[in-house]
């Protein structure tokens, strides 16, 4: 899973196997969670149109964070719209850091580990890429 804040390009990793409605709550739990410890009001999440990212999912989300007063909205893209969403873009950043030159003995958990690193230290994507990535999707939406 991986989420990518807009304004300070921080990245939000976290492997998991099996990536269910539940683990994706949860994953959403902590990141509303950091967010609000960080000071934010308020949390806007656009998701792609994963089964995982639809009601069920949300209705968890909503249970586990009652305690919170982080106000978080979920926005679900159009269907099938990976050049509209600015992670596809970061996960194709770090197939190329991380992937691309990579031995193929390298195990699973070596690469989440290289990923994660990568997010922590904020080199999976820049502010500058990020604002050039978002020109682009606009110039892709036909108003």
């Amino acid at each position: 899973m991986l989420a990518i804040e807009l304004f300070s390009a921080d990245c939000f990793f976290q492997a998991s196997k099996r990536a269910k409605s539940e683990e994706i709550a949860q994953y959403f739990a902590d990141l509303a969670t950091a967010y609000q410890a960080k000071g934010f009001e308020k949390l806007e999440v656009f998701l792609d149109r994963n089964s995982t990212h639809k009601a069920k999912m949300q209705n968890l989300f909503a249970t586990s964070t009652t305690h919170l007063t982080i106000e978080v909205r979920f926005h679900l893209m159009a269907p099938y719209s990976p050049k509209l969403n600015l992670v596809e873009y970061a996960i194709h950043l770090i197939r190329q850091k991380v992937l691309h030159h990579a031995d193929c003995k390298t195990s699973l958990s070596q690469f989440e580990k290289l990923i994660k690193e990568l997010c922590e230290n904020q080199k999976v994507i820049t502010k500058q890429q990020i604002i050039n990535i978002l020109a682009h999707i606009e110039s892709l939406i036909k108003i």
